[in-house]
């Protein structure tokens, strides 16, 4: 997804679609969906905000039947792309991050942890309980990376939640920054590939200083903890 707001008006692009070129929403939550030849062919009104769905963006299932937007207040919402029907909702609300995973859903729940839902019925089928996150960061098709969860960041399968590895912030965090916090990461060849921003104050100087980062962990190691 490609996601640009410009202010009255929120722009999702599916770049990998066959048939769904993008998605707009107004600010009302009425959405208009275009396909591929830039023809509308659903409109209907959703529990989308501009605000709050520019940051996560508004995914869709594989077989681009399926919309799914998260709110912040009233949980997951599920609705049929042609005919704008709710498919099914789902609560708690504090959903952030929405992955589709072959025919399920993975859901970052701020404070709860992380769901595994049915794509088509909603159904809850896994639960990876974790009381703070700071992101969910997809690796790959079948890996996700989460935490920390004391002092603990951990890969877990999209297949069913369990857990692949997991180590010790502080491989992450070597420099015990005040703020440190993860833009993206990935998997090669097994190194975790991160970068962000993280900032310390100067040993020097009482200032407070900024600076990105790009670090390699490697996963061969045995002892993680």
């Amino acid at each position: 997804m490609n996601i640009n707001n410009n202010g009255n008006e929120l722009i999702i692009n599916y770049e990998m679609s066959e048939r769904i070129r993008k998605i707009t929403y107004n600010t009302s939550g009425e959405c208009k969906v275009f396909d591929v030849s830039g023809e509308v062919i659903s409109q209907f009104k959703t529990i989308c905000t501009i605000g709050y769905n520019q940051q996560y963006g508004t995914p869709i299932s594989n077989d681009e039947k399926l919309l799914f937007i998260g709110s912040w207040e009233r949980g997951i919402f599920c609705y049929e792309i042609l005919t704008g029907k709710l498919s099914w909702k789902k609560g708690p609300g504090k959903v952030r991050r929405i992955i589709v995973s072959e025919d399920k859903l993975i859901i970052e729940m701020c404070d709860r942890g992380i769901y595994q839902r049915d794509a088509k019925s909603g159904e809850l089928l896994k639960e990876f309980k974790i009381p703070y996150c700071d992101n969910m960061y997809v690796l790959s098709d079948k890996e996700i990376l989460v935490g920390p969860k004391r002092n603990q960041y951990i890969i877990l399968s999209t297949t069913d939640l369990s857990i692949i590895k997991q180590f010790h912030w502080s491989m992450l965090n070597v420099n015990e920054s005040l703020l440190f916090s993860i833009n993206t990461a990935k998997i090669e060849n097994d190194y975790l590939l991160i970068n962000g921003v993280e900032q310390y104050r100067n040993r020097e100087e009482t200032d407070e200083e900024r600076y990105d980062f790009e670090r390699v962990i490697s996963l061969k190691r045995t002892n993680f903890g």
